[in-house]
């Protein structure tokens, strides 16, 4: 589910009204990850970036867990 600033608020929209979304908020920038990190980019732009970046998504990564590690015994 896309995240959009716009006009200093926050809005977390369902996929199948991001278009019209995008239509009524011109403005708006969309929240997308990619190689671990975070983009705001604005609506109009979306799609090259989404082209430059195929592995894109609206959803933060997970954080990577250390590795479980035993004690040495001395």
């Amino acid at each position: 589910m896309p995240i959009y600033t716009s006009g200093g608020k926050t809005y977390n929209i369902p996929n199948e009204k991001a278009e019209k979304f995008e239509a009524s908020h011109p403005d708006a920038k969309v929240t997308i990850y990619t190689g671990g990190k975070r983009y705001n980019i604005p609506v109009g732009k979306q799609s090259k970036f989404k082209a430059q970046f195929a592995e894109w998504s609206y959803d933060q990564p997970s954080q990577p867990t250390a590795p479980q590690t035993k004690p040495v015994a001395t």
